[in-house]
């Protein structure tokens, strides 16, 4: 199978090494037709992108779109669920900046409410040491990312059961039946 594209690349505005110029030549140089700069939502709370700077990365993409026209470039973001009610932390103003939205579970991202907070971050934790709470964390993660993606225009999944348990059987059934991609990674909880 040859790839033809990235569609999971993180930049300087959050916590990558490269700017965007540099990973769109880094994708020239390995033959990719399509690249996706999708820097983790501005609702992390270390590495997320500042909304302030999503004009700026507009501009930049659509510039280098006049530069480097044998590739596809496009403008998305990779979200965080912040809620138990599938909310995330990319607001309809930037997604009027996007091409693509990605949307993925990761700790440090800043929870709606405390309760939030608790159910989904909390909670997790606890359940690495407490394997009473497991299940229930799994039936409220999974619950949890349906509710977005029936919620939500989201384009890709990112590395569902990396972070936290999620029943990844039930959601890619849900995505076939919608024909979402579902981004695969090594740790998988399935």
């Amino acid at each position: 199978m040859k790839l033809y594209g990235d569609f999971h690349t993180h930049t300087v505005y959050s916590h990558g090494k490269g700017t965007i110029e540099e990973n769109v030549k880094a994708a020239i140089k390995k033959g990719l037709k399509k690249i996706v700069i999708s820097d983790h939502g501005p609702g992390h709370l270390t590495y997320g992108v500042k909304r302030e700077n999503l004009k700026k990365m507009r501009k930049e993409i659509d510039d280098l779109k006049v530069k480097y026209p044998e590739i596809e470039i496009l403008l998305g973001v990779e979200g965080n669920l912040i809620s138990c009610e599938g909310d995330i932390d990319v607001e309809a103003e930037d997604m009027k900046l996007l091409d693509i939205l990605l949307v993925g579970f990761h700790n440090g991202a800043k929870p709606k409410t405390l309760r939030d907070g608790y159910m989904l971050f909390v909670r997790n934790y606890l359940a690495k040491c407490f394997p009473s709470l497991r299940n229930k964390c799994r039936e409220t993660n999974t619950e949890a990312m349906i509710k977005a993606i029936e919620k939500h225009n989201i384009d890709i999944i990112t590395h569902p059961g990396a972070k936290v348990s999620i029943d990844t059987k039930r959601l890619a059934k849900l995505l076939q039946k919608r024909e979402q991609p579902l981004k695969l990674t090594q740790a998988m909880d399935i």
